[in-house]
């Protein structure tokens, strides 16, 4: 959606609020990261008006599919909820290698969750359709913030007479936000065990492994194996100290990866 149509929504949207105030109605506000809802006398009016100021009006429908396929998997399975999830790790001192390769896991989350049945056949089928002639950076944005919804917060407003009532607000998290976490850990913990069985890993953060290029046709392979594919972009890495906290620079993208301070030791020679 163009820019202008995106602004047009947003003020329909904010037209709407101050109409409902103007007029002193009786109303409630549902926010998320996503999506502004106004429900009036049982009815719901949602306009997109989020963070992302995101106008894609099939990603509400998709949300609300894998909402609804995360309870249906909680009704029938259980979550251990147990292993932290740390989502990045330094495994070995990143200036070793001469050259680095950045290996990305296409679809990490989502293709995890349709594995794991979290995410219906029907879901993932809607997903790709409403998705064809996109390309994959689309896709990939889409499906982010579908999974992401699994545990996002909601706040409700209540409002009488076009007055919001404060004690009455309401702050709510998905009841899926375990299983959200159960995902993310499957998928660190898929991570560590690449780091672990195959030589020259030497950083991982989230769904991307940073290994010396040497080895990262192995590390190719290792995910392909396990039905991931990737994609593999050479790059090398610097080392910079921000106030307290340690970041690795990838040259390739420019983007700045966190170091935690239990794997700074790694960097004491660098």
């Amino acid at each position: 959606m163009s820019i202008g149509s995106e602004k047009m929504a947003m003020a329909m949207y904010e037209q709407y609020l101050a109409s409902l105030v103007r007029k002193k109605r009786d109303f409630l506000l549902h926010v998320t990261n996503y999506t502004c809802m106004i429900k009036e006398d049982g009815r719901g009016v949602v306009m997109f008006a989020n963070d992302f100021k995101d106008t894609n009006y099939f990603l509400l429908p998709l949300i609300n599919k894998i909402r609804t396929d995360g309870r249906r998997y909680l009704e029938n399975n259980s979550i251990a909820n147990d292993g932290r999830v740390d989502y990045s790790g330094l495994l070995d001192n990143p200036m070793k290698p001469k050259m680095i390769c950045k290996v990305d896991v296409n679809g990490a989350y989502w293709n995890c969750g349709v594995d794991m049945t979290v995410i219906s056949e029907e879901t993932n089928e809607y997903c790709d359709k409403i998705h064809e002639g996109s390309t994959y950076k689309e896709l990939k944005g889409t499906r982010l913030k579908a999974f992401g919804s699994l545990a996002t917060r909601k706040t409700i407003y209540k409002f009488e007479e076009g007055r919001e009532i404060k004690k009455d607000r309401i702050d709510k998290i998905e009841a899926t936000r375990d299983l959200y976490i159960d995902i993310c850990r499957t998928i660190d913990m898929l991570m560590k065990r690449c780091a672990d069985e195959i030589e020259g890993c030497v950083y991982y953060y989230v769904d991307c492994m940073f290994v010396d290029k040497t080895f990262s046709e192995d590390v190719v392979e290792w995910f392909k194996e396990r039905g991931y594919g990737c994609s593999v972009k050479e790059t090398s890495l610097s080392y910079e100290l921000i106030g307290d906290h340690a970041y690795l620079i990838s040259e390739a993208d420019g983007k700045e990866y966190l170091v935690r301070k239990e794997d700074r030791h790694l960097l004491v020679d660098c």
